[in-house]
């Protein structure tokens, strides 16, 4: 009999006023051609595991609570794109406390390169995916040019990054739904 393996990722999640005022602005992407991400599953993505299985989540969970650090400011700033001319991924930046975050990625990088869980070759940058392009017509680029260049610099707001948290992810018909398995909480 086959394992049941759980669709997991790790995330620092966002309060929910700053979750509701980038869904407010994120509406104005509102196409067939853009999936905006709702406000409930906004959050910064530190690891995304795919399907592992309860032996690599509890691996997970101890390289999570190896994690020592302080509680550190994040502030958002702005709506970017990696990429202008093909923007798959439309994001809220992050002004401040991408050291700190880059810090907990480089805490979980060896634990979890070790449990052969694939991870992105691209250098990790902090950042909340608030859309992705599905295609990429002159409406739905010019949507994203317009309200990156409308929002370079907004503020979104700033918290205290106190928690690192391993998810669970069922996919849905009304998109992803979240669960919390582990929560590792940072020193005052």
């Amino acid at each position: 009999m086959q394992e049941s393996k759980t669709r997991a990722f790790i995330a620092i999640d966002l309060p929910q006023d700053i979750r509701s005022r980038i869904a407010e602005i994120s509406k104005s992407l509102d196409s067939s051609g853009i999936k905006v991400v709702g406000p409930e599953q906004l959050h910064i993505t530190m690891f995304f595991l795919g399907y592992v299985d309860a032996g690599q989540l509890e691996a997970v969970k101890l390289a999570i609570s190896d994690v020592s650090m302080r509680s550190f400011s994040v502030d958002l700033k702005g709506i970017g794109t990696f990429d202008a001319r093909s923007p798959r991924v439309v994001f809220v930046d992050i002004a401040e406390g991408s050291e700190g975050l880059k810090e907990i990625y480089a805490h979980l990088f060896e634990g979890i390169s070790a449990l052969r869980i694939k991870t992105d070759e691209r250098e990790f940058t902090p950042h909340i995916t608030i859309a992705r392009l599905k295609r990429f017509t002159s409406r739905e680029t010019g949507a994203v040019n317009a309200l990156v260049e409308k929002y370079p610099d907004y503020d979104f707001g700033a918290f205290l990054c106190t928690s690192i948290k391993l998810k669970k992810s069922v996919l849905a018909r009304s998109g992803p739904e979240y669960t919390d398995i582990f929560v590792k909480e940072l020193t005052a």
